[in-house]
């Protein structure tokens, strides 16, 4: 996390980062700065977990203070496609809460 301060200076609009980041410290440095983008994990939630695993991941992500709900890392093939609208339905509620 030691490195968050300066990407806040980068000037970059948007950071994505997995799961193994602690998300306060992003919360910390990023918000208001850096769009702070991704969080939920591509292996363990999005390809082998259920899709209320990835619900429940999702809007931990959000209530966390993710801006843009995104898989921690690039989408793994084969994903299934429920835990991917799973993660699109915790979006959903999430703003309308």
């Amino acid at each position: 996390t030691g490195h968050l301060p300066y990407i806040a200076q980068t000037g970059l609009s948007c950071y994505n980062f997995d799961e193994n980041l602690d998300i306060q410290e992003a919360v910390k440095h990023l918000k208001g700065k850096v769009l702070i983008s991704g969080y939920v994990p591509t292996i363990p939630v999005l390809l082998e977990g259920t899709p209320e695993e990835v619900y429940r991941w999702s809007m931990k992500c959000l209530d966390s203070g993710v801006e843009m709900l995104t898989p921690g890392c690039a989408m793994a093939p084969h994903t299934p496609v429920e835990n991917i609208n799973a993660m699109a339905e915790a979006l959903g509620d999430w703003i309308d809460k």
